[in-house]
């Protein structure tokens, strides 16, 4: 039997606290070179955990990461060709480059020991943010937007939806949806009676500060990554919790109809209640999306270029060209963005990825008896389903802590679902 290194398993659980740090409260706020130290740095903490662990080499890169390497290679037309070569650029090298560095850090880095301690210091520090939120929200101020942090949706929204460290409440949204179903894990895994009640705490913040962000994707997020925990997590009564999840779900929407009358109104009542539900520009969305036909007609295999909906978007959408600021020149929806942006091509990747992805956690579940194991399993895979969900609604990845996360996330459950796992975690303990 092969000894385990206490350092290679103390080295994975410093790494992923250390990836989740920087998402949380530094990828929001940071620019200029540092998005490409952090990428340099998880570069070189990779290449010491594959050198620590030379065993686990095999099971970190395995056939099925060609899908995702397949897909950052066919991001490159997209910079070649274009009408702004900056632009396409300056995509890449913020949003691409990253990809395989996330994905493979968090995979390699996903701890077989410590898990309990890396969900605390996860949670502890979403609990954080939210706590930040809260404070701005109420207070209608943000320190670091006034004086450290140039944030162009500062003066927009505060006062009105939380935005905390993370510069727009669509991001902020997105961030909690995804640590949400890993807070309810360490709810059910803790023992210690203070423990447990921390992490209702943290629970407890996480949920309040997503209904402070006013963000309907992240809301819809919660509700799948909600469905997604219930079918695989619940052994009885699924039906019954999904009837329960239906029944909160109408009664936010009551509550906020209620308390969105004159006297009440402010934006996550409004936004969350039937009069802001109903007015909810579907209109202009589908719009936009209804661009990309006549925009693949045009560039049918590797689309417009990176960044280009933006630049092409008055003459494919004139009907919203002069209603529409520049910042809101968008598809407003990630996958219409990479369909019209990279093609039929570069599109076709993406789903080949994320099926081959959801295909390998759905097998695994199928046949994981582990109930630890299992449960760790559904909730990273529950919070990237968030992540996805709340990508209809903006251009998520294009933004560079939700980015961050998702590529992040899908290193985890690549790891998490990976052949052997379970046996090598049982090793182990």
């Amino acid at each position: 039997m092969q000894k385990t290194n206490p350092t290679i398993h103390f080295m994975k659980a410093a790494c992923t606290v250390f990836l989740f740090a920087w998402v949380s409260f530094f990828a929001p706020l940071v620019g200029g070179p540092w998005p490409n130290r952090f990428i340099g740095l998880l570069f070189v903490l990779l290449l010491v955990l594959l050198w620590l662990g030379r065993d686990s080499l095999r099971l970190t890169f395995e056939k099925s990461d060609l899908f995702l390497l397949l897909f950052v290679f066919l991001m490159i037309p997209g910079i070649m060709n274009v009408k702004d070569s900056l632009t396409a650029y300056s995509q890449f090298q913020y949003f691409i480059v990253p990809i395989p560095f996330l994905y493979f850090f968090a995979k390699a880095a996903y701890p077989d020991k410590y898990i309990l301690p890396v969900l605390r210091a996860v949670c502890f520090m979403a609990a954080v943010v939210s706590v930040v939120g809260f404070v701005e929200f109420i207070t209608g101020r943000n320190f670091i937007y006034e004086h450290f942090v140039d944030n162009f949706a500062y003066l927009a929204f505060r006062g009105r939806r939380a935005m905390s460290l993370h510069i727009h409440p669509a991001p902020l949204g997105t961030y909690l949806a995804a640590i949400l179903p890993v807070s309810v894990a360490l709810v059910i895994k803790e023992n210690n009676n203070a423990l447990k009640t921390l992490s209702v705490l943290y629970l407890a913040a996480i949920v309040n500060c997503i209904l402070l962000t006013a963000s309907r994707g992240a809301f819809a997020g919660v509700l799948a990554g909600a469905m997604i925990m219930t079918i695989f997590l619940a052994k009885r009564n699924r039906f019954a919790i999904v009837l329960l999840l239906m029944a909160m779900l109408a009664s936010i929407v009551w509550i906020n109809s209620a308390l969105s009358e004159p006297g009440y109104s402010f934006d996550p009542f409004y936004r969350f209640g039937i009069h802001g539900l109903a007015e909810y520009p579907y209109a202009r969305k589908f719009i936009r999306i209804l661009a990309i036909g006549d925009i693949l007609k045009d560039h049918p295999f590797f689309g417009l270029g990176l960044g280009h909906y933006r630049i092409f978007f008055d003459h494919y959408v004139p009907e919203l060209a002069k209603q529409t600021d520049p910042l809101s020149k968008i598809a407003d929806c990630i996958y219409a963005t990479i369909l019209a942006e990279t093609g039929i091509v570069g599109f076709s990747a993406f789903l080949l990825m994320i099926g081959a992805l959801f295909r390998r956690i759905w097998l695994k579940l199928r046949i994981l008896q582990n109930s630890e194991n299992r449960l760790y399993l559904t909730c990273f895979a529950a919070g990237l389903a968030g992540i996805m969900v709340s990508f209809l609604t903006y251009d998520g990845l294009f933004w560079v802590a939700p980015s961050f996360m998702f590529w992040s996330y899908c290193g985890i459950v690549s790891a998490l679902s990976k052949p052997g796992r379970e046996a090598t975690v049982s090793l182990i303990k």
